[in-house]
């Protein structure tokens, strides 16, 4: 009987030995982790509205906001009732070549949104994000000389994707990609 019990915990041995030799893996270390965050309302939330639409061109209606299961198409012209909208923003990414803040020298982080007028943009992690003044990324993508004033160079732009709910004329809903939608003067798309 002490066979068995010696060779059951010299095989957990060898198994803990494997666990703490195995590699790290990059979410613990070197690149953030950057995947596609989901968010619902509006790009700009200060001109979010919804309400009575129309559509500017053919476009496949989804079952969810994933884009993935199709089930109708509505026509340009279409007058739809727009209800919600879910922002998927694919994350650009941004090389830390100046201490910022918490990022440091070296740290790629990720760029959920272009800058705005005022030069602000959604920096950060997919735990971590926050409303940024990055004046330097309306410059182009380099720092000539990284400062505090110029602290990231872009290594590549975020992928943003704005799905609208609409109801459809059988009283069921679907998701639409806003570049087929058209408001009235007091929406901003």
């Amino acid at each position: 009987m002490a066979i068995p019990r010696i060779a059951a915990s010299f095989g957990f041995g060898l198994l803990a030995v494997a666990a703490l030799s195995a590699p790290v893996s990059p979410a613990f270390g070197g690149e953030e982790d950057l995947r596609v965050l989901v968010r619902g309302g509006c790009l700009d939330e200060a001109n979010c509205c919804f309400g009575k639409w129309k559509m500017a061109s053919d476009a496949d209606v989804y079952q969810t906001d994933d884009a993935i299961d199709k089930i109708a198409t509505v026509k340009a012209g279409q007058e739809v009732e727009a209800s919600s909208g879910r922002v998927h923003s694919d994350p650009g990414r941004l090389k830390v070549v100046f201490k910022h803040g918490e990022w440091k020298k070296g740290q790629i982080i990720g760029l959920y949104s272009e800058p705005n007028e005022d030069g602000i943009a959604k920096i950060g992690t997919a735990i971590t994000t926050a409303d940024e003044k990055v004046p330097f990324l309306k410059k182009g993508s380099k720092c000539e000389k990284p400062s505090k004033d110029c602290w990231a160079i872009e290594l590549s732009k975020p992928k943003v994707k704005w799905l609208i709910k609409i109801k459809l004329p059988d009283d069921h809903s679907g998701w639409v990609e806003s570049t087929h939608v058209q408001t009235d003067s007091e929406c901003r798309l």
